[in-house]
């Protein structure tokens, strides 16, 4: 199938006519929202089968603009939460061109930064969001290769160093989704 260059916004009643934008047709890339600075940043993606991308757009409600900004390698596939506590976007990881990566950067609105090499093992299809009670960023699972096993670890990312918390938890999985709940002070992993 073609990747679509469509978005679409939900107002809790319905959906908006699609808003296409040229150029940014794309797959498995990652959506953080900036709530400081009121944008959406898009990071990555496939294009097609062979071609991944490394641009960052920002989404401010009714049109997207591309950053042209230097960062990450192209990528796809890999994790972003906003650290409001920081005012930063975190990527963690994902699949390059060449493997996968154990990366971690950060987006403040202007410049993209690696921030360390130490922390969770590379990785893709992992799951993160910022747990705003604790101030820090969440990670879990994902895959380590190209082939199960999955992986079932639970890492948090504090803005200066990953710390990975050793407990029971969710059998390992591939692709799940992890958001905040502001109400009850947790975060909820689904699916994978």
């Amino acid at each position: 199938s073609t990747p679509s260059d469509e978005t679409h916004v939900w107002d809790g009643s319905q959906w908006s006519a699609p808003v296409q934008t040229p150029g940014l047709s794309r797959y498995y890339h990652a959506l953080a929202f900036d709530s400081e600075r009121g944008v959406v940043v898009l990071f990555g993606g496939r294009v097609n089968q062979s071609t991944l991308n490394g641009e960052t757009w920002e989404w401010n409600g009714s049109a997207w603009m591309n950053r042209n900004v230097p960062g990450p390698s192209p990528r796809y596939l890999h994790g972003m939460a906003y650290d409001a506590a920081r005012q930063r976007t975190v990527l963690f990881g994902g699949l390059t061109a060449s493997s996968f990566s154990g990366e971690t950067w950060e987006w403040n609105g202007v410049a993209w930064t690696l921030r360390t090499a130490v922390g969770p093992a590379p990785r893709a299809g992992h799951a993160m969001a910022f747990d705003a009670s604790r101030a820090v960023t969440v990670l879990f699972g994902g895959a380590l290769t190209s082939q199960p096993p999955y992986n079932g670890e639970t890492w948090e990312w504090d803005g200066a160093a990953w710390a990975q918390r050793v407990i029971p938890g969710p059998p390992a999985r591939f692709a799940a989704a992890m958001v905040y709940d502001s109400v009850r002070r947790e975060c909820i992993l689904f699916g994978g």
